[in-house]
């Protein structure tokens, strides 16, 4: 029994150095797309700070800007550019470094486990010496069946927890972008003008944040997708939040637009809901069944152990 039991537990890290191989490949994957947005956002950054920079440059033309009033308005569209780039390019260097961090836990877990395939060697010739060649092969058959069925269970659990946490980050900023939407039409309606529109803003800032952390959550969902064989695409666009975060102005036609773009992230939030549901759904009907397998499995090994 202990020689059985040693198999197991050297069989199941090595299941574990497997699986970490697979992860280390998508978070390496999720990290190089992540660098190439970096890149990117520091190319837009460098070019807007250059607009910056010329029109700070004195000139006959900017002073004869300045004169009829179109300076300053120019300057500040340009400035709020530089600054939306910025915020931006900072929340991408947050992820990389969190993708960085996350890649290196999983390269030193692996690299503890290192001398595991050939304990699993050692362990399974152990097991050998014990059996017949027609024993061995029918009982490691079972066994190989069983034990991936019981991997597949527990790597869908994980994924199953994984996707409960996104699921209610998606829920929560759901709550805050309906409660923003109710407070735009009474800031439109002019009702509570002032107390309205600073309701809404909060509300825009409570989900702008929750889309933040559920970005991070969707990346853990994903990655423990991977050992089930799910590729699934999450998108959580809150750059369209950046201008109103920053810079408001009471009039219709931007109280419309910001209603518009309130309409647009409700709608994200809903898609990904969706999404995750069907996931999830899909998840469930593959535990039921290795579930079910795992009951006949189990009855076909004490079958075996009594009748060998």
């Amino acid at each position: 029994m202990d020689k059985q039991y040693d198999i197991k537990e050297v069989r199941e890290r090595f299941n574990r150095y497997n699986r970490l191989e697979k992860l280390i490949q998508e978070k390496g994957r999720q990290l190089a797309v992540q660098r190439d947005r970096l890149s990117d956002l520091y190319r837009q950054l460098e070019k807007e700070n250059r607009d910056v920079e010329e029109l700070e440059r004195a000139s006959f033309s900017s002073l004869l800007a300045r004169i009829t009033g179109q300076m300053e308005q120019k300057m500040e569209k340009e400035v709020q550019e530089a600054r939306i780039v910025e915020l931006r390019f900072n929340d991408a260097k947050r992820v990389e470094k969190e993708l960085l961090e996350e890649l290196t836990k999983l390269k030193d877990e692996q690299y503890r486990l290192r001398n595991v395939k050939e304990e699993y060697k050692i362990a399974l010739s152990m097991k050998r010496d014990q059996l017949s060649p027609s024993q061995l092969e029918e009982m490691d058959r079972l066994q190989d069946e069983l034990h991936d069925c019981q991997s597949t269970i527990k790597e869908s659990k994980e994924a199953l927890t994984a996707g409960e946490e996104a699921k209610e980050l998606v829920e929560r900023a759901q709550r805050s972008l309906s409660s923003a939407q109710n407070w735009g039409i009474v800031d439109m309606i002019g009702a509570l003008d002032f107390i309205a529109d600073m309701a809404k803003y909060q509300k825009i800032n409570e989900a702008k944040q929750l889309m933040n952390e559920l970005q991070m959550a969707l990346r853990r969902f994903k990655t423990e997708l991977v050992d089930v064989n799910f590729d699934a695409r999450f998108v959580v666009n809150i750059s369209s939040f950046d201008t109103m975060m920053d810079f408001f102005f009471d009039n219709m036609f931007f109280d419309f637009m910001v209603q518009s773009k309130i309409n647009d992230a409700k709608r994200q939030m809903d898609g990904i809901y969706d999404q995750i549901n069907n996931i999830m759904a899909e998840l469930e009907s593959i535990n039921d069944r290795n579930t079910n397998k795992i009951s006949e499995l189990k009855e076909k090994i004490r079958q075996f152990i009594e009748e060998a």
